[in-house]
């Protein structure tokens, strides 16, 4: 593949990592990149002067034709998941050029869909088949969903390009000093604060008094809707009362969310793992669908507490408690602070598990979705 004009397309700017992962391989490999990407969407990988042409594009606007005139020009599209109607309508009735490697981020949608009832979701529903059909090569962005959909589904022609992979810098990313008990634990909650995950579930722990003065609670992301203005004022409250908890209340620009995640003790998310899509599809968490903050601990080699009904990646359940209840997410948390709970291990595991990333085994991936296809 090297010297290969590359097309990518990524309409989600909730997808930048996954993107600067297949940048991160693409540059490594001399392909020359042509980028189609929606308003928002960063990358530091390539220099302006390096990409053949960059065009802005969203998934809420009608995809113009100029658009497809230059996909057909590249040798190989890689495409992210489509989501809108217009995206959806335009793409199944003007062919994705070949060969092409599409990017899956809920498998039930695109491999096991349910057919819904309501007008809208049905149509969107029969237009994804129709892209289906057109796609020479998938991708998940999840280790679990890459199993699902081999061993379950049977689909053979997949690969997996994780949402963030291969850059952990044991220099840059590991903390100045592990955690030992005795001293509050770091605790940090990366994402938008949004009804998707339990804040309440976290504040009701975090309110106990067993625990005020050995936790630091960190809200890494800003808040969306009158849900997270609801919880930034808890945490206010719980602020006011001698409770230590930090929390942004705009963008948070990568720097910053670096710095707070490498600072980091434990990484934690509350969340149900069934999640209803705006077709009226179910997807499940750790299975048909990945979370961000798995990928995080695995890249940045963190302890992670997750909800004990969230399968957890293979690659990180030797980094990964579980809990059920507030009570014990609370026992949970005591016993790491006074060390009846030892997270050494944890701590040793989660960079053994980041040291084995290899940016090679994506170039792997990435030739081997364009080879068959060509062969």
């Amino acid at each position: 593949m090297h010297s290969l004009k590359v097309a990518l397309y990524f309409s989600n700017n909730n997808h930048d990592s996954v993107l600067a992962v297949i940048l991160k391989a693409l540059k490594k490999m001399d392909c020359e990149v042509m980028l189609f990407t929606a308003d928002g969407i960063r990358q530091e990988v390539y220099s302006d002067r390096e990409i053949l042409c960059q065009y802005h594009i969203s998934n809420a606007r009608f995809t113009p034709f100029k658009v497809l005139k230059l996909l057909k020009e590249a040798d190989f599209v890689i495409m992210d998941q489509l989501y809108s109607f217009r995206e959806l309508l335009f793409f199944s009735i003007f062919k994705i050029p070949s060969p092409n490697l599409f990017l899956v981020h809920n498998c039930n949608t695109w491999f096991s869909p349910q057919r819904p009832r309501k007008l809208v979701p049905l149509l969107k529903h029969l237009m994804t088949q129709v892209v289906k059909s057109q796609v020479g090569h998938f991708a998940v962005a999840g280790e679990n969903m890459f199993y699902h959909c081999k061993e379950d589904l049977g689909i053979n022609n997949i690969e997996l390009i994780p949402f963030r992979y291969g850059d952990f810098d044991p220099v840059q990313d590991k903390p100045d000093e592990l955690y030992c008990g005795g001293e509050p634990i770091r605790l940090v909650v990366p994402g938008m604060i949004s009804e998707r995950r339990n804040y309440h579930l976290l504040l009701d722990t975090i309110a106990q008094e067993e625990l005020k003065n050995k936790v630091e609670l960190v809200l890494l992301g800003r808040p969306t809707g009158e849900y997270g203005l609801n919880i930034l004022h808890r945490a206010e409250q719980l602020i006011s009362k001698g409770y230590t908890i930090h929390f942004w209340k705009e963008y948070i620009d990568n720097a910053t969310f670096d710095a707070e995640i490498r600072k980091a003790h434990v990484l934690f998310s509350c969340f149900d793992p069934l999640y209803l899509t705006n077709n009226g599809q179910v997807e499940i968490y750790g299975v048909t669908k990945e979370t961000g903050i798995a990928l995080l601990m695995y890249n940045k080699a963190k302890v992670g507490i997750l909800p004990a009904s969230f399968k957890q990646m293979r690659s990180i359940s030797n980094q990964t408690i579980s809990y059920k209840n507030v009570e014990e997410l609370r026992d949970i948390l005591l016993d790491i602070f006074t060390g009846k709970l030892d997270i050494a291990h944890l701590q040793s595991n989660a960079v053994s598990n980041a040291m084995t990333m290899n940016m090679n085994k994506i170039i792997e991936r990435l030739k081997a979705a364009y080879e068959v296809q060509i062969n």
